[in-house]
């Protein structure tokens, strides 16, 4: 699980063992990570929610809204060819 024992591009796109990121307030870390520890499951945090970009690791560094528009437009950019 942790970071450093994997690639980075497997890290981030890999499609090997199943992953759930879970998103919740700050209160919650300490019982969600409870829960995971009580049954034997691996856990770490790997970042927080909010502000107006998507960052991870020095490695991707893009707005929310240029991600939103690409998505949005993905599929009729691909159709326009």
């Amino acid at each position: 699980l942790p970071a450093h024992t994997m690639r980075r591009d497997a890290l981030l796109f890999g499609e090997s063992q199943s992953r759930i990121i879970v998103s919740l307030a700050q209160e919650g870390v300490s019982k969600i990570m409870s829960i995971a520890e009580n049954h034997s499951v691996p856990a770490i945090v790997i970042g927080k929610v909010g502000g107006k970009r998507l960052k991870v690791d020095g490695l991707i560094d893009v707005s929310v809204d240029d991600l939103k528009t690409a998505w949005k437009g993905s599929i009729e950019r691909l159709l326009k060819g």
